[in-house]
């Protein structure tokens, strides 16, 4: 049975942890963003200012977003490359761009998400949670993707150290 479940790891290692490093990165981004929301909930209860939350200014509530955003990428890009793709991958130059790519492919698929929302949400009036829902799993197929095929493939990976 044990060496059943390592053949099943090992035959999808890839795949299990990239479920699980994106389990954890969205554990990173909910947490943060929630941290933050307590954090400016203390900051206007403290100084009587009910301005300061994020419900109360669009200004702090993007901020907190694009911040707990910067984070959650800059996790999933370390731990996909690392852990997940093992990128052999070295040099500034190529780290770089590979780095660029992983941004530029999680930058597109928030655009998708936009569009989709927006579409499924306000144009066709569709339930927004489970829009959500449904958006998320074609990301994460996405973003699997964008890795397996772009960011991380494995074939060139000699020419990249170059």
């Amino acid at each position: 049975m044990i060496n059943k479940l390592k053949e099943l790891y090992k035959k999808y290692e890839e795949v299990i942890l990239y479920l699980f490093f994106g389990v954890l990165t969205t554990i990173i981004s909910v947490g943060l963003y929630w941290l933050l929301g307590v954090m400016f909930d203390y900051i206007a209860a403290t100084s009587g200012n009910s301005g300061l939350t994020l419900q109360n200014n669009g200004f702090i509530n993007s901020s907190c977003v694009v911040f707990k955003n910067i984070i959650a990428i800059l996790f999933a890009y370390i731990t996909n490359r690392i852990f997940v793709f093992k990128s052999k991958i070295s040099g500034f130059k190529a780290i770089t761009l590979e780095m660029l790519s992983f941004f530029a492919a999680r930058l597109a698929t928030m655009v998708f998400e936009v569009i989709f929302m927006f579409v499924t949400v306000n144009v066709f009036a569709l339930q927004p949670l489970l829009m959500n829902i449904i958006a998320q799993f074609v990301i994460v197929v996405l973003n699997y993707v964008f890795s397996k095929l772009w960011i991380f493939k494995k074939e060139d990976s000699a020419e990249k150290t170059k």
